[in-house]
């Protein structure tokens, strides 16, 4: 079994539900959780002295490259790093402005791609490393009227899985992990959008539920991961056959529908 009672952990975007629910999991399995995140909103902060919050905009390549240059002088070294910055935008295209578009490409491919650029480095010249990057079903079906952010997950994937592919001999390893509908305030944002319901098409995990995958990514690495498993054999029919699926998208957007109003009557409030 791997060991990493000694390893320090700097998870990005660390408010939202699945990273307070990663920094929940591992406090106390791992020596040193570094919890980076733009804003306090969203962080409970303890007294544990093995858990760190850095509160910052990690919107450009130079604040990345400071906050983790003082992170390697501190700590000496980063065995993990978890990314789980993410927005979401629902609407048709044709509603979103260009500025819009940017911004969520920025957060949701850009600003991964500056952290895994400023890290991958110095854990290849160690031979020692552990990426992790939240993607979303998104990312491996089309998603009607959530089609930008659909796009930016497709892009990460594409960039993660060719990266794992480049530094295979490394010693260092990257991962994706693609949930389906987690319960978090990004989900409740997704559920006020009465035409983007395919999400709903599948039941909402906990986020404690997506915490528990990332360790089991961190224990058995691999280059990517899709929770629930019952979500693996849509995705297989979008991948193989994407003329089957388009096809039964209207079945998947009929239960979408209804799952989205049973959600809404359940959960709108409770996550604000």
């Amino acid at each position: 079994m791997k060991h990493i009672e000694n390893y320090v952990v700097v998870i990005a975007g660390a408010s939202g539900g699945i990273g307070a629910s990663i920094i929940s999991l591992l406090t106390g399995k791992v020596s040193m959780i570094i919890a980076i995140n733009r804003t306090h909103e969203g962080i409970t902060k303890s007294n544990n002295s093995t858990i760190e919050f850095i509160n910052t905009e990690l919107n450009t390549f130079d604040a990345w490259n400071k906050i983790i240059k003082q992170i390697l002088y501190k700590h000496k070294k980063i065995d993990i790093f978890i990314d789980c910055i993410g927005e979401i935008m629902t609407g048709s295209l044709e509603n979103q402005t260009i500025n819009e578009i940017e911004h969520l490409f920025s957060v949701n491919l850009i600003y991964h791609i500056y952290g895994i650029k400023i890290i991958l480095p110095q854990m290849i010249q160690r031979q020692q490393g552990q990426i992790i990057e939240i993607g979303s079903l998104g990312g491996l079906i089309p998603m009607p009227f959530v089609s930008t952010y659909s796009a930016s997950k497709f892009a990460l994937r594409g960039l993660v899985l060719s990266i794992s592919e480049e530094i295979k001999n490394s010693g260092v390893t990257i991962s994706l992990l693609n949930p389906g509908p987690v319960n978090t305030k990004m989900l409740q944002r997704e559920s006020e959008n009465p035409e983007a319901v395919i999400s709903f098409a599948s039941r909402a995990i906990s986020a404690e539920e997506a915490a528990k995958s990332v360790l089991k990514l961190i224990i058995n690495p691999k280059p990517e991961m899709i929770i629930p498993t019952r979500n693996r054999f849509s995705v297989l029919i979008a991948n193989l056959f994407p003329n089957i699926f388009l096809w039964i998208s209207p079945i998947l957007n009929y239960m979408g529908s209804r799952r989205r109003i049973l959600y809404r009557k359940k959960f709108s409030g409770v996550l604000q």
